[in-house]
């Protein structure tokens, strides 16, 4: 399940950025505020102007022995990452996400560990995964889409019932994040958008980038023939990067922010419906 981009505010950047400061000072490694991570590409929901694309996404998982390289070289660059977040797609669908719960808190044993997920499946976990949750101290957020209001009752006392904590958001509307035409300038929109949203990049097969929008707009290209930017990230198994220069790149503008309507004065936004993805 998306980020929920209608609550989110850009409270808590001030003070991370100030202890990292402090940290750079003294020789110590950063602290990550945040790392996103797709566990399926896919959904079971086909929401118009979906900010990750994944109506038209291919059914792809994450590969388990790719995450645990990945964060197995980010423990090494990085003191801590406050917050893992496995989303997508819906992660629920992956049949291996405990394997991606149990390597997040091998590597960071410190964070704060989020399964996003839009809730459909949960009443058919099994056992173990409960299980695998409350052990790894797993916190499951759960973005509610209208047809299922009526379940939110239902699907929290499962969490919570499983000894898990919970959050539920009922996600009403959307934001139109693209602007095909690129219109805007690059680093005034990540400037504005810094200071709307919260910071969120996202890991992929040994690359960070700074936001959702360049590692999974390949996606929207392909379906109507775009070409806007996802080249620029970060190569994490680099010999030469340090978590200081993860920390830059990442807290820097990249083009794909011309094409963002994040950094709007006002951000576009229209209700949820389930049907095809529109320009």
């Amino acid at each position: 399940m998306k980020t929920s981009f209608h609550r989110l505010t850009g409270q808590g950047l001030n003070s991370y950025k100030y202890r990292n400061i402090i940290r750079k000072r003294l020789h110590l490694k950063p602290v990550i505020p945040c790392i996103e991570v797709h566990l399926a590409d896919h959904c079971n929901l086909n929401c118009k102007g979906c900010s990750h694309f994944s109506p038209f996404a291919d059914r792809i998982f994450a590969d388990i022995v790719q995450y645990t390289k990945d964060l197995k070289q980010l423990s090494r660059l990085a003191s801590n990452i406050r917050k893992i977040r496995l989303l997508g797609g819906e992660p629920l669908l992956n049949p291996n996400i405990t394997a991606f719960v149990f390597a997040s808190r091998k590597y960071f044993p410190y964070s704060d560990i989020q399964i996003i997920s839009n809730g459909i499946l949960l009443p058919t976990m099994k056992e173990e995964f409960w299980q695998d949750c409350q052990r790894a101290k797993v916190t499951i957020e759960v973005n509610i889409a209208p047809p299922f209001f009526e379940k939110q009752q239902m699907w929290t006392t499962i969490v919570k019932s499983h000894g898990i904590r919970v959050r539920a958001f009922r996600k009403t509307e959307f934001i139109d994040f693209i602007d095909a035409n690129g219109s805007s300038e690059e680093k005034e929109n990540f400037k504005r958008c810094r200071k709307r949203f919260q910071l969120f990049p996202m890991l992929n097969e040994g690359k960070i980038y700074n936001c959702f929008i360049p590692a999974t707009v390949h996606y929207f290209n392909n379906k109507y023939g775009a070409d806007i930017p996802n080249a620029e990230y970060v190569h994490i198994h680099d010999p030469q990067i340090s978590g200081w220069e993860i920390m830059r790149q990442i807290e820097a503008s990249t083009r794909a922010c011309k094409y963002c309507t994040g950094g709007w004065k006002s951000v576009p936004r229209f209700l949820w419906t389930q049907e095809e993805w529109t320009t």
